[in-house]
């Protein structure tokens, strides 16, 4: 018998999307023919053009560049208490959605329903309330953190959490124990039995510099290639080719005569696999899945403390856990990198430190759990 599964993405960053579309692709992996499965994006496929934007472009905008005004409204949203009914500005997010949701479900007919957002399955939980869905619906927390809003989500069968760190706060926030599933987080790739590169003489560096990028990043770059250091460093610009413009010229103007550098654009999920597994250090905002995956690797991380909302809180939990380098105004990577001794036995027992923090093939646990749900 086939399985109907309807998976709620939104596009607000990448992350939400990348996971439901690798849901996707883990479903039709390990099920093939037994299942059909359904992304839906909440606001692009539900047209809404200016929720959309708001969701998706501004959130980019105050993420990179108006930190103040998220850092407001992240913490507007956060209560302790169990809630009475949905604030007004979430009656706005969701107007008009609910409809579509019951046409989706009258059409598609799903057997269950994955949200990757919390705004799917506050909808689903009204909806249920109201009797007029008995369809199970999950919802996967995507940070290592208990976000704004998540008490309007408690029509869940279960709510999917990457660390049991957060299931007291869940707990408090009215969710029983028993909808509470720890799957660690769904990482794409699996980590190899021995550290790659092991013996290898130079240092391997990868920097995130697509969208949502650290914001000195260009700076950190003209001063890494001015330093001139006996390392090899990858760049990955995602989609922005704008910045992939600007850093080629960034390194046609300095002379560096040691440096190795590379200067990519968007790379599909093999080819950063091969990229994320050659290099030993990683310097990426805190967005969790670059993080969960950098730790499962193996892969020192720096980053920049100029951060808000979910990413501080991934910050913080990995900082706990494994050591992260930090850039500030004084010092960059090429100061990190200069401080630091990332020898081969410093590489060796970051391994061996990281080793078994992230479980491997992450997809497969969530897909496993959807899968075996009546």
């Amino acid at each position: 018998m086939t399985k109907r599964v309807v998976i709620y993405t939104m596009s607000c960053g990448d992350g939400h999307n990348m996971i439901s579309n690798t849901l996707k692709k883990t479903f039709e992996k390990y099920h093939g023919d037994e299942c059909e499965v359904k992304v839906v994006d909440y606001y692009k496929d539900y047209w809404s053009p200016f929720r959309s934007f708001i969701c998706d472009q501004f959130f980019r905008f105050t993420m990179e560049h108006a930190h103040w005004f998220y850092h407001i409204m992240y913490g507007m949203y956060r209560k302790d208490n169990l809630p009475k009914s949905n604030p007004l500005g979430i009656r706005y997010v969701q107007m008009g959605k609910y409809k579509k949701i019951l046409g989706t479900i009258e059409d598609f007919k799903p057997d269950l329903i994955i949200g990757s957002h919390i705004f799917t399955t506050m909808a689903l939980t009204d909806l249920k309330n109201q009797g007029k869905v008995d369809i199970p619906f999950y919802c996967i927390i995507t940070d290592y953190t208990v976000y704004p809003l998540v008490e309007y989500s408690l029509g869940v069968e279960k709510i999917i959490t990457p660390s049991d760190k957060l299931t007291d706060e869940l707990i408090q926030k009215g969710y029983r124990d028993d909808q509470i599933a720890c799957l660690g987080f769904p990482v794409r790739m699996n980590r190899p039995e021995e550290r790659p590169n092991s013996g290898r003489k130079n240092l391997s560096l990868l920097i995130m510099a697509g969208p949502g990028r650290i914001k000195s990043i260009d700076k950190d770059i003209k001063d890494l290639l001015i330093a001139d250091l006996d390392i090899h460093v990858v760049v990955l610009n995602g989609k922005d080719e704008k910045h992939r413009r600007k850093v080629d010229r960034i390194i046609a103007g300095l002379r560096h005569e040691r440096t190795v550098i590379e200067n990519l654009g968007f790379v599909d999920d093999a080819a950063y696999e091969s990229i994320l597994n050659e290099c030993d250090i990683i310097v990426s905002k805190c967005g969790a899945n670059t993080l969960s995956e950098a730790v499962m690797m193996g892969k020192i991380i720096i980053t920049s403390p100029d951060l808000v909302g979910q990413e501080l809180d991934n910050l913080s939990y990995f900082s706990e856990r494994v050591p992260i380098f930090l850039i500030d105004e004084k010092k960059g990577i090429a100061g990190i990198l200069r401080e630091n001794t990332f020898d081969q036995d410093y590489l060796d027992e970051y391994w061996s430190l990281t080793d078994g923090m992230i479980p491997s093939d992450g997809y497969k646990r969530y897909v496993d759990l959807f899968y075996g749900s009546e």
